[in-house]
């Protein structure tokens, strides 16, 4: 998932900077791909996923960086020469990309909810809400935008949409299952306090 992400920035990051969108819109892919890179490596240093030793670690980040830094520029610049003379089509390559590199991301989480009957485990409540803010503000600022940019609010919305359908997901699950669970683990612990009450009189 978080490299998908990472990876979708750089498509995402030419899309809107070869368009001239505005300035915070051209900015968000940049600290989005850094964030999701931190993130990304995080995952590979830390349990459970095998511990990659911190020297290979900075290796995979700074190649990362370096190769995005050289397609970027080299996409951009050209682009921005057709964008200019009216021809589109060639950015809009790169808006789809970054549109089916988001979803793909977003599809990892969607087999571990099939796995657990739709319980979400190991997805922060508080990320998952900020970044669907994040979606939602950004679709309203593109569209609110001079120029309205289809392609970057249908960007936007399919990211609010996935998390909308995790959020749902595990409220579903929690209806069904997660309440009574409560309930049972509510009762149990009151037993095991009654038994100690018991034991210590």
């Amino acid at each position: 998932m978080l490299f998908l992400w990472t990876l979708s920035g750089i498509p995402f990051s030419i899309f809107f900077v070869s368009r001239d969108a505005n300035i915070p819109i051209q900015i968000q892919p940049q600290c989005f791909t850094i964030l999701c890179l931190i993130t990304w490596i995080q995952t590979l240093y830390y349990p459970p996923i095998n511990v990659k030793p911190r020297t290979k670690l900075v290796y995979y980040a700074g190649g990362f960086v370096l190769i995005s830094l050289v397609v970027e520029i080299g996409f951009i610049i050209p682009l921005k020469r057709l964008y200019k003379q009216g021809i589109t089509w060639p950015s809009l390559i790169f808006g789809i990309l970054a549109s089916i590199l988001l979803v793909l991301g977003l599809l990892p989480p969607y087999f571990e909810l099939s796995k657990r009957q739709g319980q979400v485990i190991g997805i922060n409540f508080i990320f998952l809400t900020l970044d669907f803010l994040g979606a939602f503000c950004s679709a309203l600022s593109v569209g609110l935008a001079k120029e309205l940019d289809i392609l970057g609010i249908v960007i936007y919305c399919i990211v609010g949409i996935m998390e909308l359908g995790i959020f749902t997901s595990h409220f579903i699950w929690w209806i069904r299952i997660g309440r009574k669970k409560e309930v049972i683990e509510e009762s149990e612990s009151e037993v095991e306090e009654v038994e100690e009450s018991d034991v210590v009189k």
